[in-house]
């Protein structure tokens, strides 16, 4: 959808608190209008980065098991009307304006104590869509490996994120120390985990539904690959698209083998690595762990 918004006008920068489903609807899409709140219809947002987190989290299922999403925008807000404290639900402003704002109060279930300021847009042309963060999972819990959830590999040394193409591997500049940057096209690094039998498994990309392929040289990247009939083709060469996910000392973190070359799935050049046996994980062992982070429910 285009945009109205220009460098000449005066922008300004806010964020939107949501679940990753409507996350990913979001940024390969268009914000979608709220239908009713506290100002009337309209695409809600806050100035406040810690408050739109908090959002998100909240949004998430089970607020907190999956991941949450942070979408920044560039907002012309046209012309504002300050309601101040005053709830408007009917939306009357919007006959005069272009945007509102309140002052909202603490909102405990989301964790909010404090007040902060809520803005509805009237127009979504006016709303540019720049940035995403994901709010990764505050639960403990220990997930199995297979389930009805697309995950992200993340690394863990590190906030790098197995990716579909180029590189493999994503390097997310951290926003805080609970946000990670992950683009407008994050739906590019979640991954479903399928059962291959005999506790192996395929990894599939669920953006361009190809299996992640060890059947490389070594030293080169592993790389996608899909037969001719689709993901339900597993070719001649089956071992090289299935995986054992060895777990380490720590929830949801494990070392991940290609079972066609017994070799390590590397962060170090997105390559496969074995030492000398496979008990043998280097002398830089975080660079072959990886940790599975819910990242939505599989649609």
């Amino acid at each position: 959808m285009s945009s109205r918004v220009t460098p000449k006008q005066i922008l300004k920068e806010l964020y939107h608190g949501t679940s990753v489903e409507a996350g990913v609807s979001i940024a390969t899409g268009a914000m979608h209008p709220s239908t009713e709140g506290n100002l009337g219809e309209g695409v809600y947002l806050t100035d406040s980065l810690d408050v739109a987190s908090k959002v998100a989290r909240f949004h998430a299922a089970g607020g907190g098991w999956v991941a949450g999403y942070v979408i920044e925008v560039l907002v012309d807000l046209g012309k504002l009307k300050d309601c101040g404290s005053t709830p408007d639900s009917d939306g009357s402003w919007r006959s005069r304006h272009d945007a509102a704002k309140r002052i909202h109060g603490p909102w405990p279930k989301a964790h909010i104590n404090e007040d902060f300021t809520e803005y509805c847009v009237k127009d979504v042309k006016s709303i540019r869509i720049v940035g995403a963060y994901v709010h990764h999972p505050t639960s403990d819990i220990q997930y199995p490996i297979q389930c009805l959830l697309w995950k992200y590999f993340v690394t863990v040394d590190g906030n790098k994120y197995l990716d579909n193409h180029g590189k493999m591997i994503w390097q997310a500049p951290s926003k805080s120390s609970y946000l990670d940057s992950v683009g407008t096209k994050f739906h590019q690094i979640h991954w479903e985990i399928r059962d291959a039998g005999e506790n192996m498994y395929y990894i599939i990309n669920s953006d361009k539904m190809m299996h992640l392929d060890g059947q490389v040289k070594n030293g080169e990247k592993v790389k996608l690959w899909v037969g001719k009939k689709g993901i339900a083709d597993l070719g001649t060469a089956t071992q090289f698209i299935k995986w054992q996910f060895i777990p380490t000392a720590r929830p949801n973190e494990y070392f991940i083998l290609n079972v066609g070359k017994q070799m390590w799935l590397d962060s170090n050049g997105m390559s496969l690595w074995k030492g000398k046996n496979l008990e043998d994980k280097g002398a830089y062992p975080l660079n072959i762990s990886w940790k599975l982070v819910p990242a939505m429910m599989m649609m």
